[in-house]
């Protein structure tokens, strides 16, 4: 199982200058923290381009809510996250922590409460510091804030990206 989002391509190896990011100096803790997740995002980005999404062994948990044909991509370990409530309640509140698996078709928040959104209801993921800023098609926003926001986002992009080749060649 990918921890963190490291997949196939193992550890990332040493920062090479990246760019930690505005307003975090490039040599305290946080800006190695930065740098190293651009590079395995940029390792995650080159492999997604070169082999497609190679899918992680989903863990028991993942495993019983994947739906016939769904694959899990990534797995983050103890993230958390907040959104605007649904009307109907069903959305979990300010700081809920949690374990956040992506799938082909789905994010899956699973913590003290089972929250999904489909790929597809995501317009927008945007990296805001150490979070992942979701906009989803119903207005919704999911702040996700993991430790490797920007290797998230591209998994999320890769995911979408995917999905929507999927959906373009059935509908073909």
């Amino acid at each position: 199982m990918e921890q963190h989002g490291r997949g196939a391509a193992g550890s990332p190896s040493a920062s090479t200058g990246a760019h930690a990011g505005p307003g975090v100096p490039s040599g305290s803790p946080a800006g190695a923290s930065a740098r190293a997740d651009e590079v395995d995002a940029s390792i995650a980005r080159e492999r997604f381009r070169t082999e497609g999404i190679v899918p992680a062994a989903p863990d028991p948990r993942i495993e019983q809510l994947l739906e016939p044909g769904e694959t899990l991509v990534s797995v983050h370990p103890a993230v958390v996250a907040d959104t605007r409530a649904f009307a109907d309640g069903s959305a979990f509140g300010a700081g809920a922590a949690g374990d956040l698996y992506l799938t082909s078709e789905r994010l899956v928040f699973a913590g003290g409460v089972l929250v999904t959104y489909r790929l597809g209801d995501v317009e927008e993921a945007v990296v805001a510091g150490d979070d992942v800023l979701l906009v989803m098609r119903d207005g919704v926003g999911l702040r996700v804030a993991v430790a490797e926001p920007r290797l998230l986002r591209v998994q999320i992009a890769a995911a979408r990206a995917a999905r929507r080749g999927q959906v373009a060649d059935q509908g073909a």
